[in-house]
């Protein structure tokens, strides 16, 4: 990674160098006011690029990072760096920080049969491994073509018809959550 070899870490060039790489992009095409969807990054992608920016600024940064700073100026901002035209972002007081709160309601469906907190309970209380071998077509959605030492195991919804599910809210592909 060319932006910390130099010296200083420059936190905009960073970030643009590891997003075109991924992206298989020109650094130039790479804007700061774009979503990452517009570079075509998948979420596997935006892990990937967060560990690698954690080596480069040495420090550990959440896995959530890129959901959390959907955009260039967004993300150089979390690492320190000034965007253009941009304030830093604010801080909210410790005291406020410390407030309660309170889960009002709760749904979920995940791998393993889980359709609600009941469901999610048991699969706690039984102590199920909700890892399954992933299908050869499963397989083919996150590798492409995948390595023979690929692990082909994973967490899938296999009864996923996800009807209802706003995809276009997320800025996914309809195919991607199941």
């Amino acid at each position: 990674m060319s932006a910390i070899a130099d010296g200083p870490i420059d936190p905009r060039r960073l970030v643009v160098e590891r997003i075109a790489h991924w992206a298989g992009l020109p650094e130039e095409d790479v804007t700061g006011d774009l979503p990452w969807a517009a570079f075509g990054l998948s979420s596997r992608d935006a892990v990937a690029i967060t560990g690698e920016l954690a080596h480069a600024v040495g420090r550990e940064l959440p896995t959530t990072l890129l959901w959390e700073a959907p955009t260039v100026d967004a993300l150089v901002t979390l690492l320190g760096g000034a965007a253009p035209g941009s304030q830093a972002q604010h801080t909210p007081d410790c005291a406020l920080a410390r407030q309660p709160i309170a889960v009002v309601g709760v749904g979920c469906r995940l791998p393993g049969g889980v359709h609600g907190p009941d469901d999610y309970w048991r699969l706690l209380v039984e102590g199920t491994d909700a890892v399954t071998e992933l299908s050869p077509s499963r397989r083919r959605d996150f590798v492409s073509p995948g390595p023979p030492d690929t692990n082909p195991w994973g967490g899938c919804l296999h009864d996923a018809t996800l009807t209802g599910f706003d995809s276009s809210s997320f800025r996914i592909s309809r195919v991607r959550p199941t």
